[in-house]
């Protein structure tokens, strides 16, 4: 179990409060030498510390002649203190949390062109709060690596309030993820798109003459049209905002996100194609 000081931290307490307010409540009543020598704090540092701690609430300042001893209010004022502390805390979290999600929603939001998010735990966070928070629909044609235990489980609870339509390139991927999601439309491509491409591409290679085959230029776009599969997905939210993840570059997966009309109309535009090109998985 964490101590004190840690736990206290984490409340927005400063170490220096945190170490004091602790030997306080173990001694009760110490002058600023015993408070140096019981908490660890340098001892130029105890009075503005507890200055901080009697506007917080939590101490007392007593003065002895020129001295002053510091003291602990008693034990239920300090518990009941911390207790409306962090529900004072949690209330303007949760306050965030909606003012955020109106700003989000608003229909007079200013557009975002695009934002860039770069790594695989940050796409993943941002599919994350994408699905989460969509309102009315969601239309995916995404790698099968993101769907993680979570992104099942935000969609299982999602499926009664929206239209949510999954599409994937390969049928047996695409049987799984209907059976753990009975209640989706999963589709899966009528014709293998990306291996198509994939062997169109390969094809080109033969016609080629060797210095352009070793090309750095042909090499990153063979390197992309291999794993073209794993590196391409969008995703359309409430038709109001789009996830692109990008194939360049290979090593750092990277995606846009966008509110801008355009951007989101084009992407739009793009999954109904791919929609259109897929059936859906029966039961």
């Amino acid at each position: 179990m964490d101590n004190l000081t840690v736990l206290l931290k984490r409340l927005n307490f400063t170490q220096y409060e945190a170490q004091t307010l602790e030997s306080l409540i173990k001694y009760h009543v110490l002058s600023a030498h015993e408070l140096h020598k019981y908490s660890g704090v340098p001892q130029p540092k105890i009075y503005e510390t507890m200055v901080r701690l009697q506007q917080k609430g939590f101490i007392d300042i007593i003065p002895r002649g020129r001295k002053k001893l510091f003291m602990a209010k008693p034990r239920e004022f300090i518990q009941e203190k911390l207790l409306t502390y962090t529900r004072d805390i949690e209330k303007s979290g949760n306050d965030c949390v909606k003012i955020i999600d109106t700003i989000y929603s608003s229909e007079e939001a200013e557009e975002i062109p695009f934002i860039g998010v770069a790594g695989t735990e940050r796409i993943q966070e941002y599919l994350y709060t994408l699905i989460d928070t969509a309102k009315t629909s969601i239309i995916s044609f995404f790698p099968i690596s993101h769907f993680d235990d979570k992104i099942i489980s935000i969609l299982s609870e999602r499926d009664d309030s929206l239209d949510i339509k999954l599409i994937f390139q390969d049928e047996t991927i695409a049987m799984k993820i209907q059976k753990k999601l009975p209640n989706v439309e999963v589709r899966v491509l009528e014709s293998p798109a990306l291996n198509n491409i994939q062997n169109f591409f390969g094809k080109i290679g033969d016609f080629l003459q060797p210095e352009q085959k070793n090309s750095y230029t042909f090499q990153i776009i063979k390197n992309i049209i291999v794993r073209l599969e794993e590196i391409f997905g969008l995703i359309v939210i409430d038709e109001r905002k789009s996830f692109f993840k990008i194939p360049i570059p290979i090593e750092l997966p990277m995606a846009i996100f966008s509110t801008s009309h355009e951007v989101v109309q084009f992407h739009l535009n793009g999954i109904k194609e791919i929609l259109g090109s897929s059936v859906i998985i029966k039961n």
